[in-house]
């Protein structure tokens, strides 16, 4: 993806929908893409491991009200869908703490790698760019992120000088759910300060889907996805202030959001466990309770995030020292679970994070041939979880990183080097023992590229990284029932800090057409092996798989302490606990952009992964095997799209998971550009196929939206 963006398919989609279908638009041909990937600020083609980055036009059509969503038009990633608000991207089978998700460099503050139904809090409407990160360039943000860095800039700091007034409105409106957004920016400056304003506003109602959310289940209403509405709103400000080599700006920026967490039969059981809990505090309320009908019942989260963001930079230019930056980020975040009756609303978890994080770097460049950069980074986080039986303690996470980068040039080779050490402690309540961790991370690239600028020689690329990462809170204490994942989570206070090799090879090529655009290819095939892959696995013994029983208050198989009942055997949650073991995940990403004459293309973009643990199984939510093919034309201000979407069925899954079936979709969109106004009509999985996400721990009681007819106005001052 380092030669070309890609992104899914209609200029035109509009932004709130979980939309179902990974869907590619071939984009004009892009010389330079200057990304936060490398210190030195190289094009993409230049970087080592493979990066791609989505802004303007392309973002515009990507948006969605998940990142996951957002992202899963580019190869290689999928959307770890729970209902249209909480999407988190899957990055070669790789998501959650695995997957750093930065704000403009920083570490994010919410809790979206806890669980799957947990929103990623940034709202896409507003982000400026988004950039995919893979390689050694990674280690300037963090430890351990084998599935890469995904980088969301909102430009509320303006890197450059800006002298000129910039902004955009854009308005979007969906017939499934019902759905409506606004969003604008504003960016004002005279060459030496620069302000900045941004806000959105969007919300949809339950999606439309095909049949039933769950088949198996008769009395579900059929044509609606239950408690899947969504609300966002957002607002952000900043300030940047430029003298001769010197930057210093300051932004702000809050985010309040409100959705439901789709999958009735989720909740029953917590719910049960809460009103348990009531009867012997609160009698009165419980029986009140107890005359609803529970398929009434339903989860709904709100969640708010508040950030301040500090930046420095200092442009040397010496002989050996180049720049000085620094970086500052202080975030509140809370989030309530709230569960929803008729005539009652209960508070059933509170999630509060207070986090700091500081990062500074350096550039040098020592001769002609070697440049690098050094930095640390220094982070603070205080987690608390309010409720009747939190999943996780209180904790307190401190971290602190020292990282080097460098490259080496002669002739068509590159060499990139890069160096991480990390410590990171936990603090948990009611734990004597604090965990302490020592990680040492690395990384090295060679590149060789012989391409002119015509690209008649392909650029090629060999990477081998070493990953290391230490335990979360959750992975080590986890104890009580997840409503995610139906389930009795506990963890595990012995894990070791999780390894592992990573293996790259990726070859692109450019070649000159008599067309307006030259044929495009990319291949990139890659291995993860680990030593010690940390994962929630069900608990089993000699008679099965293990559930757990209120009444012994313990995990078992035994019908004695299920009252010996067979039937309330079956209703009670699986039992679940994080293991390690060795695991290996595998694949490859193919894309390929054709022109056929001067105003159409062709693109085939396909991808897999495969993973297996050292006992035989796969590893849970793999993504399926993927293939899209795309055509696009344009003539004079139009713009027309269509796109084929084929996705394998996926049998390769983990123990105690169902398979989900493969299905094809197709969708269409015509785009019109005048002057600074972009008017697009699309139509998304225009056949109304049923879609159950294979990397969706709710796939089979949620699927994907149905067909949906979008139209979108975005007005640009540039």
């Amino acid at each position: 993806m380092s030669t070309f963006i890609t992104h899914r398919l209609a200029v035109a989609i509009a932004a709130g929908l979980t939309l179902p279908s990974t869907v590619s638009m071939a984009a004009p041909l892009v010389e330079e893409i200057v990304v936060s990937a490398s210190p030195h600020q190289r094009s993409a083609e230049q970087i080592a491991g493979n990066v791609s980055a989505l802004s303007g036009q392309a973002l515009a059509a990507a948006n969605r009200t998940s990142l996951g969503a957002t992202l899963a038009g580019e190869v290689g990633i999928s959307n770890s869908s729970f209902g249209p608000a909480a999407g988190q991207p899957v990055v070669r089978g790789q998501s959650g703490k695995r997957l750093a998700i930065l704000s403009n460099s920083m570490a994010s503050s919410d809790v979206a790698a806890q669980s799957a139904d947990h929103a990623i809090a940034f709202d896409t409407l507003l982000l400026d760019r988004i950039e995919i990160i893979r390689g050694p360039a990674t280690l300037r943000y963090g430890p351990g992120a084998i599935g890469g860095v995904i980088n969301l800039i909102d430009n509320r700091i303006h890197a450059e000088p800006l002298d000129q007034l910039e902004g955009a409105v854009d308005l979007r409106y969906a017939d499934n759910g019902d759905l409506a957004s606004a969003a604008t920016r504003v960016d004002v400056g005279d060459g030496r300060h620069a302000l900045h304003f941004d806000g959105s506003h969007s919300r949809n109602n339950d999606l439309e889907i095909p049949g039933r959310a769950n088949s198996d289940d008769l009395d579900q209403p059929r044509g609606i996805l239950v408690n899947s509405a969504n609300q966002t709103s957002a607002v952000g400000v900043g300030y940047t202030f430029h003298q001769d080599s010197v930057l210093w700006g300051v932004s702000a920026n809050t985010l309040n959001q409100r959705y439901g967490v789709p999958g009735e039969h989720l909740h029953l059981v917590g719910h049960d466990e809460h009103d348990e809990h009531d009867e012997h505090d609160e009698h009165d309320e419980h029986d009140e309770h107890d005359e609803h009908d529970e398929h009434d019942e339903r989860t709904e989260i709100t969640l708010r995030r508040s950030t301040v963001n500090g930046r420095w930079r200092y442009d040397h230019d010496g002989a050996v020292w180049q720049q000085f930056s620094s970086d500052l980020q202080y975030s509140e975040y809370q989030h309530t679970e709230w569960g929803v009756g008729e005539q009652q609303r209960i508070n059933e978890a509170r999630f509060e994070v207070e986090q700091f994080n500081w990062r500074s770097e350096a550039l040098y460049q020592t001769q002609q041939n070697h440049k690098g950069a050094l930095g640390w980074q220094f982070d603070h986080k205080q987690s608390s979880v309010t409720a009747e039986q939190p999943l996780t303690p209180d904790s307190t996470t401190k971290a602190a990183g020292l990282f080097w980068l460098g490259e080496w040039q002669r002739n068509h080779l590159r060499l990139e080097l890069g160096s991480r050490l990390d410590w990171q402690q936990i603090s948990a309540s009611e734990r004597p023992e604090r965990r302490d961790n020592a990680l040492y991370n690395a990384s090295g690239a060679l590149i060789y590229n012989s391409a002119g600028s015509g690209w008649s020689a392909p650029i090629v690329a060999l990477r081998l990284d070493r990953s290391e990462r230490a335990p979360t809170v959750e992975e080590l204490y986890s104890d009580g029932y997840h409503a995610a994942t139906s389930a009795v989570e506990q963890g595990l206070a012995t894990l070791n800090s999780e390894q592992a090799w990573n293996g790259e090879l990726n070859a692109r090529w450019r070649w000159p057409t008599a067309q307006q655009r030259p044929i495009q290819f990319e291949a990139t095939l890659y291995r993860n092996q680990f030593d010690r892959f940390t994962y929630l696995s069900s608990l089993v013994d000699s008679s099965g798989w293990q559930r757990y029983s209120s009444d012994s208050d313990a995990c078992s198989t035994a019908l004695s302490d299920f009252d010996d009942s067979a039937e309330q055997f079956a209703a009670a949650p699986l039992c679940y606990q994080y293991h390690q073991q060795a695991a290996i995940f595998q694949g490859f990403e193919v894309e390929l952009r054709l022109p056929i004459a001067s105003h159409h293309q062709i693109g085939l973009q396909a991808d897999r992964v495969r993973s297996k643990l050292d006992d035989g199984y796969a590893v849970p939510r793999v993504p399926a095997d993927s293939a899209v093919l795309s055509w696009q034309s344009n003539y004079h201000h139009w713009q027309w799209q269509a796109a084929v979407e084929r996705v394998k069925a996926q049998h390769r899954v983990g123990r105690a998971e169902t398979s989900s079936k493969g299905y094809t979709t197709l969708s269409l969109a015509i785009n019109y550009q005048w002057q600074q106004f972009n008017f697009g009509l699309a139509v998304d999985n225009l056949t109304d196929t049923e879609i159950r996400n294979a990397a969706s721990v709710i796939r089979g009681q949620a699927p994907e939206a149905g067909r949906t007819v979008m139209l979108s106005l975005r007005y640009t001052i540039e």
